[in-house]
């Protein structure tokens, strides 16, 4: 069996560093990680997906260096990821934050109940706003324009309903 990853290994090695010059020469990816197992050694399957093609790097580490070996140096689309360590040091013009798990954090403050939930709720009812703009626009019933007239009417902050957490 190892024999045969070898020689599948070896025979897509072109493949995959066609793949890993390709992703980061793209106008926007999705970045990630995930605890792996490797022979019995954790390490961590890190990947960049773009609309082309999806690369994966195996890692010993979580941190920055690994993030570096996946992006290259010269990456200069939009990247979104979550907040872990590693991409807090992307360039913030071309870093967003994943909706996915804002919505978790906005869920998590209304459980935490007080002035926490107002927030939440605010925030929560900001993002459905905000997503319902976006899908009229991808669905062709506004253009861009309209788009960004629509959210320039939105609050750049919370409710006043709420005070400012101590």
């Amino acid at each position: 069996m190892v024999d045969l990853q070898q020689v599948a290994s070896t025979s897509l090695a072109p493949v995959y560093q066609t793949i890993l010059a390709t992703v980061p020469r793209q106008d926007r990816a999705n970045l990630d990680e995930a605890g792996w197992k490797e022979a019995g050694c954790r390490c961590w399957l890190w990947t960049m997906v773009t609309d082309v093609a999806t690369a994966f790097l195996l890692h010993l580490s979580r941190a920055g260096p690994a993030l570096r070996q996946l992006i290259g140096g010269d990456f200069a689309g939009i990247a979104t990821s979550d907040r872990h360590r590693p991409y807090v040091t992307l360039d913030p013009a071309r870093h967003q934050l994943c909706w996915s798990h804002l919505v978790r954090n906005f869920l998590a403050l209304v459980d935490h109940g007080g002035r926490r939930a107002i927030w939440g709720a605010d925030f929560l009812a900001l993002s459905e706003l905000v997503f319902a703009l976006w899908h009229r626009h991808r669905e062709g019933q506004i253009d861009r324009t309209a788009l960004t007239e629509e959210y320039s009417k939105y609050p750049r902050q919370p409710s006043s309903r709420a005070q400012p957490w101590t």
